[in-house]
C-alpha cells in the first residue's frame, strides 16, 4: 500500500506592511524542537539571523519557515529567548500572522539574542527554530561589515576550515566566537561552527555585525567545481488589487550537485525567511528577491514583480452596455436606426456556424465590465433578428469556452430583449469581460444587460455605462533649445513654442532638469558642466500634460581650471561577451553595461576580453589622475569589480559605493594614479554580477562630477558597426520546432522544438529539427553571432550550430565552461564548447542553422555583426519578417520560403507614419494590444537621440503627431518602446 503525502504551507492571516526600511542580513539559524517526538507533518526551515539598526522599525516574516500537511489548519506562533526567558521589550510578534517587528532602542546598540519562535497547528503539533537577533547603528557614521562577499560561511570539506571576510573604515578588527576565538586579522581562519562577532574595538566606531560558520554537510567531498544553486519563484499570484495577501514559493529552486539549504526574501526593505512565506502589499510595484543559498554556501537569486493596484470597494451587480461603445471588431460595423438605443446598432456580413470563428480581435465584440461583485448572472440582449437564419451568436465569458446562442432569440419582430437561456454568466470579483463573436451574418445587436436577478428588460433599458464623451486628446509638447553642447558655463534659450493641443489651448509649460527648474514658453538658462535631460511638460486646458525631453551637454572648461578632464561611456568601451548593454532612460547617453555570468569575489577573473570591459583613450599630459565611476548598485551584493590601470595589478573596489540609490557617481579609494600622454587603458572586470556601471571621469583637477556628468571621447566607433538581426520564428523552421508567444520575446514570439533531446550530430537531411536563417555578410572581413535565448535550467540550455557546409558546434556552456543560464529571453555571444569563435567570410550571404540539442530551449532571435559587443534590449528590426512565415519540411525534404520585405521598404509592424516624406508634422499610429506609457525618440543617422516624447496609450489604437519642421533634411529613424517591446521606424524630412 503506497502513503501519499501532501504538504502544504500552514494558512496565517497576513498584516499589512509598511514603511521603509534598513537591514543588513546574516545567514543564521538552528533548528530545534520542543516536541518529546518529532512532530509528524509539521515541518520547519532554518531562519537567517536578522540585524536591525537602531530606532528603525524592521518587520521580519516567518511563516514562510513551517509548514504543515493539515488541511486549512491554521498555524500560532509564540517566541521567547532560546533561554526560556522573555523576549525584550522591543521585540514582539504577532502570533496569528508570524511576523515580528523590532524596533531597537539605542540603549540596545551592540546587543546580540538568540530568540526561539515556535509555531502550532491545529493538532498541538510543534516545532521550534532559533535564530539571532543582532543590532547595529548606522547612525555612527563609520563602516563595518562582517561578510563582504555575500557568501555563508562553511567550513571546508577537506580542510575543516573557513575565512571570514570583514570590512572597517577604521582598518581595525576585532573578532571573537565559539570556544573563546579572538583575532585582529581583516580575513582570520576559523576551524569551529557558531556565531562569530566583529568590532572595531574602537569607541568611535561602536558598530557590531554578525556572520555565522556552518558545519560541513554530512559525508560532503570538495569538488573541483561546484555547481551554483538555481533559485526560481512561484506565487499563487501576482497582481492583484490592494492590499494584496499571497504566498510565495521559492521550492522550485534547486541545487544539480548539491541541496538548497537556507531561503531568503527581500523587498523594498522587508524579510522573509523560509521557501513558502506569506505576505500582504500595498499599492504599488513591488520587486521581490528570492536567495538561495547551497551547501557548500553558494547563493544565486531570481526576482518577480508584483503589481498591485489600488483597492476599490464600489462592486456592482447589475450592467446596461451599449454594443457600439464596446470593443468593435473591424469585422462588424455600426449601424443606424431609430429603434435602436440611442440610435446605434452593431452587425456583421460575417458567418461561422460550425465553430467560433478565429480567436482574434477582428471577430469580435468585447465588453470590459469593471467593479463586478462576484458571482451568477443572467445575459440579455437586445437583438433585430430578420428571420431565423441570422438569430445567433457565439458569447464567452472572461475568454473562456465559447457557447452557441442559437435558440430562443426573436425574429422578425425588430429590436426585442432576448435571454440566453440555460447560461449564467459566471464573473469574478472586479474585472471580467463579454465576448460576442458571429455566427449567422445581419443578426443586429443593439444592448446587452446582465444582471443577478432574473429580471428581464424592457424597452430601450436603463442608461448604458459604457459610453463616454469624446476623451479629450493631450497636448503635443516640442522642446528645442538655441544649443545642445558648449563648454561651461553654457547660457542658452529653451523653447516650447512649436508645442501643440488639438482641441483647446496650451495654459502652461514648465522645464525641468537635474538640479534645475523653470517656467514660461521662453526661458534663458546657465548650465554648468555635466549632461542635462531637459524636460518640457505641457499641460492644456482640461488638465492634460504631454512631455518631451532634449539634451543638453556641457563639456568642462579644462583651460580654465589648468587642468584635464576625460569623460568615457561603459557602453562605447570594449564590452566582453560576459557583460549586457542595457537601455535605462537614468543613464548617461541611456545605455549602461552589467556583468551577466558567475561572481569572482577572491580574485579577477580569467584576463581575457570576454570578462571585461576596457577603455582605451588619450591622455592629453603625463599626470596624475582621479576616477570617478557612475554606478547603480542595487544592494550589497551587487556593488563591486576588479580595476586595473594600463595592465598593472588588479584594484579590488568592493567599498564606498553607493547602494540602492539608483546611477550616482562613486570615486575608486587610494592614492591618484599616473597616466601617460598619449594611449592608455582602463580595464573593468566582474567582480559581483549585477553591478551597473554607466560611465568614468578622470581628472587630475579638484573638480567632482555630477548629474550625467559631461561629453564623452570615445563614442564615435560604435555608430559604424553593422549588425544584421534576424527573427527565429521568419526563418526556415523545421517542422519539429512550434512557435509560442511572450511578451519577454522580440516581436512577441519565439520558437522551441517539441520533440526529443537529440545530443549527438544533427541528422544533415532531417531538416525537420533545425531552423535555418540567412545572413547577409556587408563585406569581407571577421563577424560574430549572437543568440537571444531563454536557457531556464540545466536541463533546456543546449543547440547544435552550423555556419554554412561547416562542421556542427556544441554550444552549451559560457565562455569558459560556465552553465549557460539565462534570465528569460538574454543575448549571448556564441561559442563552440565554451571557446570563443569568430566568423572570417566573404561578402554576401551566409547560412546559419541551428538545431535541436536539449528540448525546451528557447530560441528568440540572432544577430550577425562586425562588433563584439552584446546586442542590446531586443535587438533592432529583424531583417527577415516578411508578409509570410517560412517553413521546412521533412516528409519531402524540401523548403519553401516566401519573398520577404526589400529593406527599402522597411516597416515596423503596427506603426503607420503620414506623410512620409514629412515637411512640417509627421503623424504616427500605433496599433497594438499594449496599454500604458509609450516612449517615442527621434534618432538620426548617427544613432543620436534628438528628442523623447512620452504619451499615454488607452485601448488598442494611438495617434500621436510630431512636429518636424525644425529638423534638418535627410533620413531619421523612430524608436517607439511600449513596455518591454521596441519597434523602429524610419521616416524622411524633406
Amino acid at each position: 500500500m503506497a502513503l501519499a503525502c501532501k504538504l502544504r504551507t500552514g494558512q496565517v492571516r497576513p498584516i499589512l506592511l509598511r514603511g521603509s526600511f534598513i537591514i543588513f542580513l546574516t545567514l543564521l539559524a538552528t533548528l530545534s524542537s520542543i516536541s518529546a517526538a518529532p512532530a509528524f507533518g509539521l515541518t520547519a526551515s532554518s531562519i537567517p539571523a536578522l540585524t536591525v539598526t537602531t530606532e528603525v522599525q524592521r518587520d521580519y516574516i516567518v511563516n514562510g519557515a513551517f509548514a504543515t500537511d493539515q488541511e486549512n489548519s491554521a498555524l500560532t506562533f509564540t517566541a521567547t529567548l532560546a533561554n526560556g526567558s522573555a523576549l525584550p521589550s522591543w521585540i514582539n510578534l504577532n502570533s496569528d500572522t508570524g511576523i515580528f517587528s523590532v524596533r531597537a532602542p539605542t540603549s540596545a546598540r551592540g546587543q546580540v539574542h538568540q530568540v526561539r519562535v515556535t509555531a502550532t497547528d491545529a493538532g498541538g503539533a510543534k516545532t521550534s527554530v532559533n535564530f539571532y537577533i543582532a543590532v547595529d547603528d548606522e547612525s555612527l557614521g563609520c563602516t563595518l561589515d562582517a561578510n563582504t562577499d555575500r557568501l555563508a560561511r562553511m567550513l571546508n570539506c577537506t580542510t575543516g576550515k573557513a575565512r571570514l571576510r570583514g570590512y572597517s573604515s577604521t582598518n581595525s578588527y576585532r573578532w571573537t566566537g565559539p570556544n573563546g576565538f579572538t583575532s585582529s586579522s581583516q580575513e582570520p581562519d576559523v576551524t569551529v561552527p557558531g556565531l562569530y562577532t566583529l568590532t572595531t574595538g574602537e569607541g568611535s566606531c561602536a558598530r557590531k555585525q554578525v556572520v555565522e560558520v556552518k558545519p560541513a554537510p554530512a559525508g560532503c567531498k570538495e569538488t573541483d567545481k561546484n555547481v551554483i544553486p538555481v533559485a526560481k519563484i512561484d506565487a499563487d499570484r501576482f497582481s492583484g488589487q490592494a492590499p494584496l495577501t499571497l504566498t510565495l514559493d521559492g521550492l522550485l529552486s534547486y541545487d544539480s550537485d548539491g541541496s538548497v539549504i537556507e531561503y531568503e526574501w527581500s523587498w523594498e526593505g522587508t524579510t522573509a525567511a523560509g521557501p513558502t512565506p506569506t505576505a500582504t502589499f500595498e499599492a504599488g510595484t513591488h520587486k521581490v528577491i528570492l536567495t538561495v543559498t547551497d551547501n557548500t554556501g553558494a547563493k544565486s537569486t531570481d526576482y518577480v514583480t508584483i503589481e498591485v493596484t489600488n483597492s476599490d470597494h464600489v462592486r456592482y451587480r447589475s450592467y446596461w452596455l451599449e454594443a457600439e461603445c464596446a470593443t468593435v471588431g473591424s469585422k462588424w460595423s455600426v449601424g443606424s436606426s431609430g429603434s435602436a438605443s440611442e440610435g446605434k446598432y452593431v452587425y456583421s456580413k460575417n458567418a461561422s456556424t460550425s465553430s467560433a470563428p478565429s480567436d482574434v480581435p477582428e471577430n469580435q465584440i468585447r465588453f470590459t465590465l469593471t467593479n463586478a461583485e462576484a458571482g451568477n448572472y443572467y445575459l440579455f440582449a437586445r437583438i433585430d433578428a430578420a428571420t431565423n437564419a441570422d438569430d445567433s451568436y457565439w458569447v464567452r465569458v472572461n475568454g473562456k469556452s465559447w457557447y452557441e446562442w442559437n435558440t430562443g432569440i426573436i425574429s422578425g419582430q425588430g429590436f426585442q430583449w432576448n435571454e440566453m437561456m440555460d447560461f449564467q454568466a459566471y464573473l469574478t470579483e472586479g474585472t471580467n469581460t463579454i465576448d460576442f463573436a458571429f455566427r449567422e451574418a445581419d443578426a443586429r445587436l443593439d444592448k446587452v444587460h446582465l444582471n443577478k436577478q432574473n429580471a428581464k428588460p424592457s424597452g430601450n433599458g436603463d442608461a448604458a455605462t459604457n459610453c463616454y464623451a469624446p476623451a479629450n486628446v493631450p497636448p503635443v509638447a516640442v522642446a528645442s533649445a538655441s544649443t545642445y553642447s558648449g563648454t561651461a558655463p553654457l547660457t542658452l534659450t529653451l523653447d516650447g513654442s512649436g508645442s501643440t493641443d488639438k482641441d483647446g489651448k496650451i495654459v502652461s509649460y514648465d522645464w525641468s532638469w537635474n538640479g534645475g527648474s523653470a517656467s514660461g514658453i521662453n526661458k534663458e538658462t546657465t548650465f554648468p558642466t555635466g549632461t542635462y535631460k531637459v524636460t518640457l511638460t505641457v499641460k492644456d486646458d482640461d488638465g492634460a500634460t504631454g512631455t518631451n525631453v532634449i539634451t543638453v551637454q556641457v563639456a568642462d572648461d579644462v583651460a580654465a581650471k589648468g587642468g584635464n578632464s576625460i569623460w568615457l561611456e561603459a557602453e562605447c568601451g570594449t564590452v566582453g561577451s560576459i557583460w549586457a548593454v542595457k537601455k535605462s532612460t537614468a543613464a548617461s547617453g541611456g545605455t549602461y553595461v552589467v556583468p551577466t555570468g558567475s561572481n569572482a569575489y577572491n580574485e579577477a577573473p580569467s584576463d581575457v576580453p570576454n570578462n571585461r570591459v576596457r577603455f582605451t583613450f588619450n591622455s592629453p599630459a603625463t599626470s596624475k589622475y582621479k576616477l570617478f565611476a557612475r554606478i547603480n548598485a542595487p544592494t550589497n551584493g551587487d556593488d563591486s569589480y576588479w580595476v586595473r590601470i594600463n595592465g598593472g595589478s588588479w584594484i579590488k573596489w568592493y567599498s564606498g559605493i553607493t547602494q540602492g540609490g539608483g546611477f550616482t557617481w562613486n570615486r575608486l579609494p587610494g592614492d591618484a594614479f599616473q597616466l601617460t600622454a598619449g594611449s592608455n587603458t582602463i580595464d573593468f572586470a566582474y567582480r559581483e554580477n549585477g553591478a551597473m556601471l554607466d560611465k568614468l571621469y578622470l581628472t587630475d583637477t579638484n573638480s567632482t562630477p555630477s548629474g550625467e556628468g559631461g561629453s564623452v571621447s570615445n563614442c564615435q566607433a560604435t555608430e559604424t558597426v553593422y549588425t544584421q538581426y534576424l527573427e527565429a520564428e521568419c526563418a526556415k523552421v523545421g517542422s519539429g520546432w512550434n512557435q509560442n508567444q511572450s511578451s519577454g520575446a522580440s516581436n512577441g514570439k519565439y520558437v522551441v522544438f517539441s520533440g526529443n533531446n537529440i545530443t549527438s550530430e544533427p541528422s544533415a537531411t532531417d531538416l525537420s529539427q533545425q531552423v535555418q536563417f540567412t545572413v547577409d555578410a556587408a563585406g569581407s572581413g571577421t563577424f560574430y553571432l549572437f543568440l537571444r535565448l531563454d536557457a531556464p535550467d540545466l536541463g533546456s540550455n543546449s543547440l547544435w550550430v552550423k555556419f554554412d557546409d561547416g562542421k556542427w558546434m556544441r554550444y552549451w556552456t559560457e565562455v569558459g565552461g560556465d552553465n549557460l543560464l539565462t534570465n528569460g529571453f538574454e543575448w549571448r555571444r556564441f561559442n563552440n564548447d565554451g571557446k570563443e569563435i569568430s566568423f572570417n567570410v566573404n561578402a554576401g550571404n551566409h547560412t546559419v542553422t541551428i538545431a535541436n540539442r536539449e528540448t525546451g530551449t528557447k530560441l528568440d532571435k540572432i544577430a550577425f555583426s562586425r562588433g563584439t559587443a552584446l546586442p542590446p534590449g531586443m535587438g533592432g528590426q529583424a531583417a527577415n519578417c516578411g508578409t509570410t512565415s517560412q517553413s521546412m519540411t521533412n516528409t519531402s525534404m524540401s523548403v519553401t520560403q516566401s519573398t520577404v520585405q526589400s529593406e527599402s521598404v522597411e516597416t515596423a509592424e503596427g506603426v503607420t507614419v503620414y506623410p512620409n516624406p514629412a515637411v512640417e508634422d509627421l503623424n504616427v499610429s500605433l496599433n497594438s494590444t499594449y496599454e500604458g506609457a509609450v516612449q517615442v525618440t527621434i534618432i538620426d543617422v548617427n544613432g543620436r537621440e534628438l528628442s523623447t516624447s512620452t504619451h499615454d496609450k488607452v485601448g488598442e489604437n494611438l495617434s500621436i503627431d510630431l512636429n518636424v519642421r525644425n529638423l534638418p533634411s535627410g533620413m531619421y529613424r523612430l524608436r517607439i518602446i511600449e513596455g518591454e517591446n521596441q519597434r523602429v521606424q524610419p521616416f524622411v524630412r524633406l
